[in-house]
């Protein structure tokens, strides 16, 4: 039976006379073995956990460069400096009409991608 870098050479006990348990170190270069495992796999996670915090911290940035918009887009609204959105004036539910409309927090917007959406004038 192994624990660590010790070893249990009678751990079961036949008779009363052998009750001692008697310790022996692994070899020295075994114990290397397992501390240079231990690193790699130490040095391992913490490349991969440094790749994903990298991509997680820059999912929810917009893009550097706007997209080409489509003539007349936004009319009645405030287009995003680069993600082809448009913010209308009217912040109301209503503010909006066309199957990629959004309401979130209080705005009304849609995408340039929505063909057949439209800020509607504030009443």
């Amino acid at each position: 039976m192994q624990h660590g870098p010790l070893s249990i050479q009678n751990s079961v006990f036949p008779s009363p006379s052998s009750s001692a348990v008697v310790f022996k170190l692994q070899p020295e270069s075994l114990m290397k073995t397992t501390l240079s495992r231990t690193l790699e796999i130490l040095l391992s996670l913490l490349i991969r956990i440094s790749v994903v915090e990298k991509t997680l911290v820059t999912a929810g940035y917009a893009p550097n460069d706007a997209p080409k918009l489509p003539e007349g887009f936004c009319k009645h609204g405030d287009i995003t400096a680069t993600t082809g959105e448009c913010m209308c004036h009217w912040q109301h539910k209503d503010g909006c009409k066309g199957a990629g409309c959004q309401y979130q927090m209080g705005l009304s917007f849609y995408h340039y991608s929505c063909n057949d959406c439209e800020c509607v004038p504030e009443p």
